[in-house]
């Protein structure tokens, strides 16, 4: 049965909405006790997984909470953080 309504639209659509919340997703795992630096990291990839489905839809971009094109540069910043942050723990835990 077709109602008209594309799956790959849904998807793109579900996943820009969701994108802009990546601070929070980030920073879930501080309320967790464990090894958080590797959790927030996951939930990073996780939303780096959603960031690539954007960059492929061909739907307008929505940026409601951080704009464009500050919004992706600052999730890879802190990407790029975290996995600095887990190399010196490692490199001190070596130490």
């Amino acid at each position: 049965m077709d109602v008209g309504i594309r799956l790959g639209d849904v998807v793109f659509t579900m996943v820009a909405f969701l994108f802009p919340f990546w601070p929070l997703v980030v920073l879930a795992p501080i309320v967790y006790r464990g090894n958080i630096l590797a959790k927030m990291l996951a939930m990073w990839g996780v939303m780096m997984l959603a960031r690539i489905v954007i960059a492929f839809s061909p739907l307008p971009i929505v940026d409601f909470l951080i704009h464009e094109p500050f919004n992706t540069v600052l999730f890879l910043l802190v990407g790029g953080a975290i996995v600095l942050a887990m190399l010196i723990r490692g490199l001190r835990r070596l130490a």
